[in-house]
Order: structure tokens, then sequence, then C-alpha cells
């Protein structure tokens, strides 16, 4: 009979030391859900600044290319104005 007690209190300690570790897990795992969710967020959110700095950087070659058009069209306006005057002179 002592042997059958000891047996269930082990049993018991057993049981509950499963209970505590699946507590432990459970809690961890909804730990690293999330954290899960907030690198997601945390993805999003820099996808979107990327998709924001490359639509900026089209926008400054963009902008850059019509700055070296004007340049080249004001050197070339320049140089005829150059050679008209010297012509007239």
């Amino acid at each position: 009979m002592s042997s059958l007690k000891e047996q269930t209190h082990r049993q018991a300690k057993d049981a509950e030391d499963m209970r505590t570790e699946t507590e432990r897990i459970r809690d961890e795992c909804l730990e690293l859900d999330h954290r899960e969710e907030e690198d997601d967020e945390e993805t999003v959110a820099l996808s979107m600044q990327i998709k924001t700095l490359l639509s900026k950087k089209a926008s400054l070659r963009t902008a850059a290319a019509e700055a070296r058009e004007m340049q080249q069209t004001a050197k070339s306006n320049c140089e005829m104005w150059e050679r008209k005057c010297v012509e007239g002179n």
C-alpha cells in the first residue's frame, strides 16, 4: 500500500511538472507569436519606406536628367550668342 501511495504521489508530482512545463511552453509560444507580429509590422513599415525612397530616387533622377538637358540647352544658347557677337564685330 505504501508503494502505491508513493507511486500516486510521484505521478501527481510528474503531472504537476508537466502542467507547469506546458504552461511555460504556451507562454513562450504566445511571446514568439507576439514578436512575429511585431516583426511583420516592422517589415511592412520598412517595405513602405523602401518603396518611398525608391520613388524619390526615381524622381530625383528624372529631375537631374531634366537639369542636365536644361544646362546643355543653356550652354548651346550661350555658344550661339557668343558666335553671333563675334560675327557681329
